[in-house]
């Protein structure tokens, strides 16, 4: 008897986890096709800011004559350092608006909050990916250099960066339903963490009160931890990928638990 009740709530709550699975891929392809439109140029647009802010900041290690650190391509090191600081900002705000701009996909029972947040943070996820990959791959082959130090922690900074970011997302997004004031603020902060992230510098050049300071950052771990992985050259003992794994568990309970508060004041219009 025990046996057969656990079945069938079992087979419950995998036929109710493959339905949401449907519902987070539906809201994706929706996403997709609202940011991307019906054809493929829409994804090019995708290629266009990341590509200026390589070729600016190649222009400024130009011009000042000044070398990447443990003989890195200067491409390769600055990609390294944009892709994360890019998948934090871009699913970051993309979680903190998705339920103001899908609210109406809120009166269907099928679709919760959180499918909102996960399908925009997984389009965010696919787009810059995508985006790392394509310019890694055109950098190696211009440089005739197909060398990969890690792969595994390649992989392993971006899913934890993506993971960090939609934790940070789910926070702000359950803010925002009792403020707006939170989406004028989160963008301004976030460009200050540009200058501090470690996109065109090296943790390994800053002195050592410097480096207990900027280490605080959790995006400046996973640069660390995404170039110790790529270049061959380049090793890192400053990164904790354990510390960004727990702030990011922690925010993501804390952001799931405001989000279930906020429910009842979010009004439907």
């Amino acid at each position: 008897m025990f046996v057969s009740q656990l079945f069938i709530k079992s087979m419950s709550l995998l036929k109710g986890f493959l339905v949401q699975c449907d519902v987070i891929k539906a809201l994706v392809l929706r996403e997709a096709r609202t940011r991307f439109g019906n054809n493929c140029l829409g994804f090019l647009w995708a290629f266009i800011e990341p590509i200026i802010c390589i070729i600016t900041f190649y222009g400024v290690f130009y011009f000042l004559n000044r070398s990447t650190f443990y003989g890195s391509n200067i491409i390769s090191f600055i990609t390294t350092g944009l892709i994360p600081f890019m998948l934090f900002r871009q699913i970051t705000i993309a979680a903190m608006n998705a339920i103001d701009a899908n609210k109406a996909l809120l009166f269907y029972p099928q679709v919760k909050l959180l499918d909102l947040i996960i399908a925009r943070s997984l389009l965010e996820i696919g787009t810059i990916v995508s985006v790392f990959i394509v310019l890694m791959l055109l950098n190696c082959i211009y440089i005739n250099n197909f060398q990969i130090d890690n792969p595994l922690n390649v992989l392993m900074a971006l899913f934890t960066t993506g993971f960090f970011a939609m934790s940070c997302g789910l926070i702000f997004s359950g803010l925002s339903i009792y403020s707006d004031t939170v989406k004028r603020v989160v963008p301004p902060v976030i460009r200050v963490l540009f200058y501090i992230s470690g996109i065109f510098f090296s943790i390994s050049s800053l002195s050592n009160n410097l480096k207990s300071i900027l280490l605080i950052n959790p995006i400046l771990h996973l640069v660390e931890m995404l170039r110790s992985g790529w270049f061959i050259t380049y090793e890192s003992n400053e990164y904790s990928c354990r510390y960004v794994l727990y702030i990011s568990i922690y925010l993501t309970f804390i952001g799931l638990a405001l989000l279930n508060f906020s429910k009842n004041k979010l009004e439907l219009t």
